[in-house]
């Protein structure tokens, strides 16, 4: 029978979940800036040309997505590893 504490804990990893997903949501998106918002004038805008920036990034590099996957999976096993000994013990005892 699931106690409280369980659902207590499980209801704060939801959570977590949900924030950390939410951050980085908000992350990959680039913030649109208008300059009619920031209370500019059409006489101070000027078009100029934009220097042009070399692309730091590779097409179909997966080297953050493979960081990515590691860092899920530590998070997932590392908790099982390291309860795996209470596991076990209560298994023998139950028996």
């Amino acid at each position: 029978m699931r106690t409280p504490t369980r659902h207590y804990r499980l209801s704060l990893w939801v959570i977590f979940a949900l924030i950390l997903i939410l951050a980085i949501l908000v992350m990959a998106t680039p913030a649109q800036f208008s300059p009619q918002a920031a209370g500019a004038s059409d006489s101070a805008l000027q078009s100029v040309t934009p220097t042009p920036t070399i692309d730091p990034s590779e097409v179909g590099s997966t080297s953050g997505i493979v960081i990515l996957a590691f860092a899920i999976v530590g998070i997932i096993v590392l908790p099982v590893i390291l309860r795996w000994k209470d596991w076990a013990a209560r298994g023998k005892q139950s028996r």
